[in-house]
């Protein structure tokens, strides 16, 4: 590849990584996550936890770290070759993206925020018995029993999300949509 085709390649890269380290530092992921899942998702070929440091600038002890939370939430994987150093490559499919970190993330936090709605559930139900003529408590019972509601919900949704489905067809879709072409 000639120097300039080169150097206008590496901006474009740097740019991107950039922009998705952005979107997960906004989102609540570090920025080294995003910046990371950009560049092997960028790569044609698995890269090592030291090329990717090498391109991040990250340290190579942030990278390992990272290549941990990423591969636990199924956004990147470790695949084989490479002899002696580990290759890792990033889940291209979003949809597969999207259910391993509300899986490992979202879904444990709102059964938890269910789970102790249910016991100030309780505890509200036990003052309302021994004094059923507080509107105050009656009032706040009614509140935590509609944000419990709220929350199961919540859980039946990302449950579902989890289900196996496909988005192409939406896809492919609103490509047609955003090309002019809405008819096909």
């Amino acid at each position: 590849m000639p120097p300039k085709a080169e150097a206008h390649r590496a901006r474009a890269l740097k740019l991107a990584s950039d922009a998705l380290g952005e979107v997960a530092d906004h989102v609540g992921f570090k920025g080294s996550m995003g910046r990371i899942w950009a560049l092997l998702y960028l790569s044609p070929d698995p890269l090592a936890a030291d090329r990717i440091a090498e391109a991040t600038g990250l340290s190579t002890g942030a990278v390992s770290m990272a290549l941990g939370d990423l591969g636990a939430w199924g956004i990147v994987k470790r695949v084989p070759g490479g002899g002696t150093k580990r290759l890792y490559a990033a889940e291209s499919d979003m949809l597969t993206i999207v259910r391993g970190v509300v899986r490992a993330r979202e879904q444990p936090l709102l059964e938890g925020v269910v789970a102790k709605l249910a016991t100030a559930s309780i505890e509200l139900e036990k003052a309302l018995a021994l004094d059923p003529e507080d509107p105050e408590t009656a009032f706040v019972l009614e509140r935590v029993r509609g944000l419990q509601g709220l929350g199961k919900v919540g859980l039946t949704m990302l449950e579902r999300m989890s289900l196996p489905w496909t988005v192409e067809p939406l896809l492919g879709w609103m490509g047609r949509r955003s090309l002019g072409s809405e008819d096909e």
